[in-house]
């Protein structure tokens, strides 16, 4: 079987151009400056950029997407900040 090689950064340079085209990820949103607020708000973005690319994929592999999970952490989390913010 022949199987192509792909660096590291020729897979980082085409999730970015990927990326780029999908309106909900918002990749540069995700990293914090490093205060406490920002740090929870990239957290929060980071989470609401991971439920969508990982519902994407599970419907288009005709998985169910653990829903129920996704919402216990997400509330384990939101308990867990100091800091007032909307994960929506």
């Amino acid at each position: 079987m022949n199987q192509a090689t792909v660096t590291y950064e020729q897979l980082m340079e085409r999730f970015v151009r990927w990326a780029q085209t999908q309106p909900d990820i918002r990749a540069r949103e995700a990293f914090a400056h490093y205060n406490e607020e920002d740090i929870w708000r990239a957290l929060w973005v980071t989470m609401k950029m991971f439920r969508w690319l990982a519902t994407e994929t599970a419907e288009r592999l005709g998985y169910p997407y653990p829903t129920a999970a996704d919402e216990q952490v997400t509330e384990w989390v939101r308990r867990q900040s100091p800091c007032p913010l909307n994960p929506s």
